[in-house]
Parts: C-alpha cells; structure tokens; sequence
C-alpha cells in the first residue's frame, strides 16, 4: 500500500518530467521569418518606385539594403569574426578582431536555395564583407536590437 506522503512524491516526479523539456527548449533565436519585396520612392524620382528585398527577423527587426548591421566580438579563438569575410578561401579573408568598425551597412541581399533544400541569405556589405546573417545572431558576432 502506497502512502499518502509517496503519492506527494510521485506526483512531483512526474511534474518535473513533464515540465522539463518545455524549459529546456524555450531558448529564443533569431531567425529570418519573412522575406518581402517592397516598393519605395526614389529621391531622384518620385513617379517611379523601386522594389527592394526586405527581410523580416524573428525579433521584428526590417533589414533592408542600406540598413546597418552591429557587430559584437569575434569567436573564433584569436578574436577573428567567423561569420564575417570577404570572398577567398583563406583564413586572411576573415574580418579581423583589431578592426576599428562599430558597424556595417547592407549594400546588396542575396537569395540562395529554394523551398526544398533551404534558403540561404548573404548579405553582402561595405568594404565588400560577405555576412552570414543568422549564423552571425547566433553566435553573437552580430548584435540586433529589438525595434522601438
């Protein structure tokens, strides 16, 4: 016969295995939800919109071409950025740590891949950086604040 204070026990055990894998998979990421095409005057003419690639994150943050992109610390071990580069296939071609940018601006937003297989985004940037945006997020060499 099972006693009352076992029951207690029991129950408690049973709560904790239930609750735990919604508190260890509750992590937030920022991931890009949407990409959109959007139209928006020129300065040089007003009668003629130009349509532009906007890409929406999970956080709610637009990027779009000429909007800056923070940059936070570098991971790899000698402080380089992993994520960001330019085109080469050597080590060099790595945004070193001693860089004196704060920020970069969005020049030009690549979309590759389809439905099936995943899509992949490059950003490329001034002083032709090649970004991996969501890579970047995640591992924090590129900080998105939240928008106002």
């Amino acid at each position: 016969m099972v006693g009352y204070s076992q029951k207690i026990y029991m129950k408690i055990i049973l709560f904790v295995f239930l609750v735990t894998p919604f508190i260890s998979f509750s992590q937030e990421k920022i991931a890009i939800v949407k990409d959109t095409v959007l139209s928006f005057p020129t300065k040089t003419w007003p009668h003629s919109p130009v349509l532009q690639r906007n890409i929406m994150l999970s956080n709610g943050v637009l990027l779009h071409i000429g909007s800056g992109i923070k940059l936070g610390k570098g991971t790899l071990p000698n402080g380089d950025y992993n994520y960001i580069a330019t085109p080469s296939n050597t080590m060099e071609a790595k945004l070193k740590a001693s860089t004196k940018l704060k920020s970069i601006r969005i020049e030009k937003i690549i979309k590759k891949g389809n439905e099936r297989y995943g899509i992949k985004y490059i950003f490329i940037c001034e002083g032709n950086y090649i970004v991996q945006l969501e890579d970047g997020i995640a591992s924090g060499e590129i900080i998105m604040d939240r928008p106002n």
